[in-house]
Parts: C-alpha cells; sequence; structure tokens
C-alpha cells in the first residue's frame, strides 16, 4: 500500500491512497478498510486498540473506510511545527523522482 505524497490540496502531504498488493486497479478504492490501516500503520508505536480509535477518529463520515480527505483533514490539524519541514521533504522528494524519471529516458 501506498500513501503517495504529491499534495492533493495545500498543507496535506498525501495525495492519494494507492494499494500496491491490488492486482487489479479496478479493486483500488483508494481507500483503506480498518485492517489496511492498521496493516500500514503498525510501526509498534502503537497497539491494535489504539490503531482502531485513531482509524475511528480519522473516519468523520463514518463509512468504516478511511479516505484521502479524512487523512488530509486529520493530519492537517496535527501537523503543528513539522508542516513546513514535510512541505520541504514534499519539494525534496519530487525533485528527486523527476531526476530519476529523467535519467531512465536517457537509459
Amino acid at each position: 500500500m501506498l500513501l503517495s505524497s504529491s499534495p492533493l490540496k495545500p498543507g496535506c502531504p498525501i495525495r492519494r491512497i494507492q494499494k500496491r498488493d491490488t492486482p487489479n486497479r479496478e479493486q483500488d478504492d483508494g481507500k483503506l478498510s480498518l485492517d489496511e490501516f492498521q496493516a500500514f500503520f503498525s510501526d509498534g508505536t502503537l497497539n491494535e486498540e489504539e490503531l482502531e480509535k485513531l482509524f475511528h477518529t480519522i473516519d468523520s463520515d463514518n463509512t468504516s473506510n478511511v479516505d484521502t480527505k479524512e487523512l488530509c483533514d486529520y493530519f492537517a490539524k496535527h501537523m503543528g511545527d513539522y508542516e513546513g519541514v514535510l512541505a520541504s521533504l514534499e519539494t525534496l522528494n519530487l525533485s528527486i523522482l523527476r531526476a530519476m524519471d529523467f535519467t531512465k529516458k536517457k537509459i
């Protein structure tokens, strides 16, 4: 699963949700279920119960799925001092991706 980092809207570090393990793009709905959310965000910082609580907090429309807008809305409220740092990292990331694409075209 991949959270693309090209901003969907200003201040949001996430552009879209793309599931890498989905064999068919038509099956990729661009949303995360609770299981997918827990699999993606389980890094040992939060336990399963805490991740479930966070999921339901982010799922503002209570659809049992988290979409890009909900992720952006939630994380934009909690970035604080890191917003500038994340924006700089995003700019750097885009520059690196463009350079890599340019290099691939030359080969």
